[in-house]
């Protein structure tokens, strides 16, 4: 039985592998000429530059079945990403499945089974399926909520299009937005331009990558953490203690600069951004400029906000972030799943933003953004088994699960959101898994280390070998950690 499989970037390509373990065929329709989607540079709409980096560790941002190069750094460079997932499509002989350069257009109903229509240059195809999986990922569309782009006299670039500095060379540029690629780009910006402004709306906490020279993400995936019960949906109090950790750990960011002040006492909801102290350097000498305000729109000359205050720019790099596009969907679908096209957090009203109970043998394999190591893979495993009606779950909890999200994004000034830890306690319980902590503990002597993909799939011997194997290269890569 074939199932159709949007898109080869990393949740397409552990579709696949998942799909070939529960004797599937996966018939795979990847947009470009490459897979690995946004780590695919080659040829990639939204891709990366030379210098850009993971904000995940490799030890995370991994197959259960597959460790990176020892000598790969802990944040790999995109080039490395790239050969990681292409070796590990390689390994399992994965290519056959997968056709390049086809754009899907449509995706409908057809009684019990779907016809999906896609294109290659001017031909139309199309095919019936009984399964399908929508794995296109949450870097589908620029986020550009702006009207009169097209006004502006100087050069707009998209930050997903930025491929190097040249383009800055003797500009003014401006930046919108201060997520970790409006930042890392505005450290780029430096090396050529005359001068470079970061835009941004509110404040927020900062967090580094590494804390004490040790990997934040394997910090807070500890193995102690990930073990606690926790609600479903995180709460304010929640956010407030994290941002009060933050700032104890790495301090309030109006050190660097009175724009970035945060008030720790606050009882309202406050953002999380990775920044890395290079950037914030830069901020503090005055190198990198800051203005906070809301950009309404462009004018000729550059940006305005919404408070009248016009700013200049010979380019501006427009940081606002990325939607995921459902637009192929027929209407039916879209009203099922309450696609909402310009929500970037939650497009969808799905149970775990996975599948829905009016549509069978539709799966949506587009992770959340988590630190959870593995969770490409458990995603992927849970469509496949939901499609093969393989899940323990009635109707009444996946109709349960449906109200929680249109919850979460209905309340939207509480900035509700989902916890990652009762997330990956959640869809190990959906999949019958259970972590093996005594051999965690006893045999690798690894109960303060983070939660590794490979232990979530520790049933399978072969995995048990890279268990040893990926503890004992963390444990010479830090040997100031106490690990157990």
């Amino acid at each position: 039985m074939e199932v159709c499989i949007v898109g080869g970037g990393i949740s397409g390509i552990s579709c696949c592998k998942l799909a070939l373990d529960y004797g599937l065929v996966p018939f795979v329709l990847n947009k470009t000429s490459h897979p690995c989607g946004i780590w695919a540079r080659p040829d990639s709409e939204i891709g990366v530059w030379d210098r850009l980096e993971t904000t995940t560790s490799k030890y995370l941002f991994a197959f259960s079945d597959q460790l990176w190069n020892p000598d790969d750094p802990v944040f790999p460079l995109w080039s490395q990403v790239y050969d990681y997932f292409n070796n590990y499509m390689i390994k399992h002989n994965l290519y056959q499945y997968f056709s390049f350069n086809c754009e899907v257009i449509s995706i409908e109903r057809s009684e019990e089974n779907y016809l999906v229509k896609w294109k290659t240059q001017e031909t139309i195809h199309e095919k019936i399926f009984k399964y399908v999986i929508l794995a296109t990922g949450r870097y589908s569309k620029p986020n550009t909520p702006f009207k009169n782009i097209s006004e502006f006299k100087g050069e707009v670039i998209i930050s997903g299009h930025y491929r190097n500095s040249e383009i800055f060379t003797n500009k003014k540029v401006l930046i919108i937005g201060r997520n970790v690629t409006s930042s890392e780009i505005a450290l780029e910006a430096l090396q050529t331009a005359a001068s470079v402004t970061l835009v941004f709306r509110t404040s927020g906490f900062i967090v580094f990558k590494k804390h004490n020279n040790y990997p934040l993400d394997m910090q807070m995936t500890n193995i102690f953490f990930s073990t606690k019960p926790t609600n479903l949906i995180s709460s304010i109090q929640e956010n407030n203690e994290l941002m009060k950790y933050a700032c104890k750990t790495f301090g309030n960011p109006g050190k660097y600069s009175p724009e970035l002040y945060i008030d720790e006492n606050s009882q309202s909801f406050q953002q999380q951004y990775f920044n890395s102290q290079n950037f914030l350097d830069a901020v503090a000498d005055g190198r990198i400029g800051l203005i906070k305000g809301e950009v309404e729109d462009f004018y000729e000359n550059g940006i305005y906000l919404k408070t009248g205050e016009k700013i200049e720019a010979d380019v501006v790099v427009a940081g606002t972030g990325y939607l995921t596009d459902f637009s192929f969907l027929s209407e039916e679908i879209k009203r099922i799943i309450n696609y909402d096209a310009e929500n970037a957090n939650m497009p969808t009203i799905l149970y775990r933003g996975m599948f829905h109970p009016e549509l069978k043998g539709l799966a949506f394999a587009v992770p959340r953004m988590t630190p959870v190591g593995g969770r490409f893979e458990l995603y992927a495993e849970i469509c496949v088994r939901y499609l093969l009606g393989m899940l323990d779950l009635t109707e009444e909890e996946i109709n349960q699960g449906i109200q929680i999200e249109m919850k979460v994004r209905n309340n939207i000034e509480e900035k509700l959101s989902f916890s990652f830890i009762a997330l990956k306690q959640d869809m190990l319980k959906l999949l019958g898994k259970n972590i093996d902590y005594d051999f965690i503990r006893n045999e690798l002597q690894f109960s303060n280390g983070p939660v590794l993909p490979q232990f979530l799939y520790m049933d399978k011997p072969e995995i048990r070998e890279l268990c040893f194997e990926v503890v004992r290269e963390i444990k010479e890569k830090f040997p100031f950690i106490e690990f157990n």
